[in-house]
């Protein structure tokens, strides 16, 4: 069991967590009288569940439109923007093709927010015009 937990680190190196006590009360919980060990990284800004909600609900009509499927739609658009490679099989040798980033969960926000312009624009040139709602905006 693994925990995250947003902080800052100040100007003399102390990690400050956003809400000590959750960090108190899952270390006691999980790992009291257990050696741990931490990993301390820059945190990157990742997208919202919110935000992948909006996606997917502002994809599936324009997915409807196409006759392709939301997963389809969001395949085609992460190839799009973040670029595909083929890529043999080890076990039988078929090309695939991989996804650079194949999941939105990997994004960040800005990376995100790119994927949502873009997947606007791809959708007005195929005579879909998406209507977006505010969530489809955030982040930006």
């Amino acid at each position: 069991m693994t925990g995250v937990f947003p902080g800052d680190c100040d100007a003399r190196g102390r990690i400050v967590f956003d809400i000590p006590a959750q960090v108190i009360a899952f270390c006691r919980k999980r790992f009291a009288g257990k050696r741990v060990d931490v990993e301390i990284r820059d945190r990157k800004a990742k997208r919202s569940d919110r935000q992948n909600r909006a996606y997917h609900a502002a994809i599936k009509p324009w997915a409807d439109f196409l006759g392709d499927d939301v997963e389809g739609v969001k395949r085609d658009m992460l190839a799009l923007v973040f670029g595909a490679h083929d890529e043999a099989s080890k076990v039988t040798g078929e090309i695939r093709r991989v996804l650079e980033k194949p999941h939105t969960s990997m994004l960040t926000t800005a990376e995100f927010s790119e994927l949502m312009d873009r997947t606007v624009i791809t959708a007005a040139e195929t005579g879909y015009v998406m209507p977006l709602p505010d969530e489809f905006r955030g982040g930006r």
